[in-house]
């Protein structure tokens, strides 16, 4: 990630750039010199070779608001806690599958909802999730920190970095696999689509990315 900010931004300090996609897309900031067409295709070549080559396992949770809302036995009231507790079930089986621990890193958004969001990780660290192979055990048995470590942009994380740049395709490629928005053909989306797609977490036995790498939690339409 030092590498890549050092070759598109020479002169500047790698850790004060933080790879933002909203900063990124509105040519902010640092980001203005992608105003140049030449300098913006070349960003965009280098980044797609990052997405592809830079080592790690993508997860991505979509939750319906308005399902989970209605849900009868909702395990937690907000929907991003929901997602939160979906994702660490994917998380800390990728760690016990590779035999590894690992913690939990996530953007800070401020006092109050970084709060929220550690009391719902602890809950999962007390009385696991209501799928019945993932007990409090489970978790606790991989996860080396009862605290999530809150991390702002700066000085810059790179797997932060990743995940902010990735998200909405990731987000965007699910809905349309689950027939909840039609899939976007702009350009560099189906690139970045095509980078990542080996990237995914799936199920070491049969290679199957739904349920695993990708999660979408709804409920049956009611008629």
């Amino acid at each position: 990630m030092a590498s890549f900010k050092r070759r598109q931004f020479p002169g500047c300090d790698p850790a004060k750039i933080a790879l933002h996609r909203a900063h990124i897309v509105g040519k902010q900031g640092v980001f203005g010199v992608l105003k140049d067409a030449a300098r913006r295709a070349a960003f965009d070549e280098d980044m797609l070779r990052l997405y592809a080559e830079l080592p790690y396992f993508l997860i991505g949770i979509v939750v319906d608001k308005l399902a989970h809302a209605r849900h009868p036995q909702r395990f937690y009231e907000n929907s991003y806690h929901w997602a939160l507790a979906m994702m660490l079930e994917r998380y800390c089986g990728l760690l016990r599958v590779w035999g590894r621990t690992g913690k939990v890193i996530c953007e800070a958004r401020g006092k109050y909802p970084d709060r929220l969001l550690q009391g719902a990780y602890e809950q999962v660290l007390e009385k696991g999730t209501p799928h019945r192979r993932h007990p409090a055990a489970f978790f606790k048995e991989v996860l080396t920190s009862r605290k999530i470590k809150f991390l702002s942009k700066i000085p810059a994380t790179a797997g932060l970095e990743i995940a902010d740049g990735l998200v909405r395709t990731a987000k965007l490629e699910i809905l349309a696999e689950n027939g909840k928005a039609e899939r976007l053909e702009h350009p560099f989306q189906v690139a970045v689509e095509g980078a990542i797609g080996g990237k995914w977490n799936r199920r070491w036995s049969t290679g199957k990315v739904a349920g695993y790498g990708k999660a979408f939690f709804t409920l049956p339409d009611q008629g």
